[in-house]
């Protein structure tokens, strides 16, 4: 998946963006790899650059688009938005709602959502200049399917939104209904594999029964119409997992609609 973000490059995202009007630069962040690197120290480092490039996005009138391998980014992006209240919109196919305690595979990135909500990795998160936990009545988890038992129960404990991709419009239509979170600055993640892989096979980890991608485009849409979405972004596209090249074109059409 960490070759995902050039590859849709390659394939002429942000050529699309260009060509629908918009004004775009494009930036790479990379870690310093002269040093031995841990997986943990590593991300935690690309999440402190994330944060401060889009610090510097938002304080010049740009939208933040960020075209990641992992979902653990939005972490820097959320912090990177300043000191405002802001309700997340979380389209995935799996919750990445495991803690250290919880995980049996020890992937980090499945407790990307955990992090954002402040369940996990404190210590390193307070190394994230402006990061900020976001409350869990002001998450919505799209599209996710796939559920490990200790995710469950801490989308019932917790107070988390989650709408199954069957459940859609109606569920996210209650949520937005919400008027504590109509002055919000909205964060749209899009994990790709929240697609189903008889469309478009994302990467490894894609689970059946997910949504279509004009149902993706529908939901974002319903987002924009009530809350100022401030940040977007695309992440986990494994080329290797899709061998007909079906998700670029998706990933364009995702782009177009956080940014327009």
């Amino acid at each position: 998946m960490g070759s995902g973000p050039e590859y849709l490059l390659k394939c002429g995202l942000d050529e699309h963006l260009r060509k629908r009007g918009h004004r775009v630069s494009t930036a790479q962040l990379l870690v310093d790899g002269g040093r031995r690197q841990t997986e943990l120290q590593t991300s935690f480092e690309l999440l402190r650059l994330i944060a401060s490039r889009v610090g510097s996005s938002v304080a010049a009138g740009r939208f933040p688009l960020i075209v990641a391998g992992n979902c653990l980014s939005a972490c820097g992006v959320l912090a990177g938005l300043g000191a405002v209240d802001r309700t997340v919109f979380w389209f995935d196919a799996h919750g990445d709602l495991n803690t250290p305690e919880t995980t049996v595979s020890g992937f980090v990135d499945g407790t990307a959502l955990a992090t954002v909500l402040g369940l996990c990795w404190e210590g390193l998160c307070s190394t994230i200049s402006g990061f900020e936990p976001v409350t869990p009545d002001r998450c919505c988890l799209i599209g996710a399917r796939d559920l490990d038992p200790p995710e469950h129960l801490i989308i019932q404990n917790r107070g988390i939104t989650h709408i199954a991709p069957d459940a859609l419009p109606g569920a996210l239509n209650k949520f937005l209904a919400r008027s504590a979170i109509h002055d919000s600055a909205g964060y749209v993640h899009c994990d790709l594999d929240v697609v189903d892989p008889s469309v478009a096979r994302t990467n490894c980890f894609a689970a059946p029964g997910g949504m279509l991608p004009n149902a993706v485009l529908d939901a974002i849409d319903s987002i924009k119409k009530v809350i100022e979405v401030r940040a977007g972004a695309i992440t986990a596209y494994e080329p290797a997992s899709d061998p007909q090249e079906a998700v670029p074109t998706i990933a364009c059409g995702i782009a177009a609609a956080l940014v327009e």
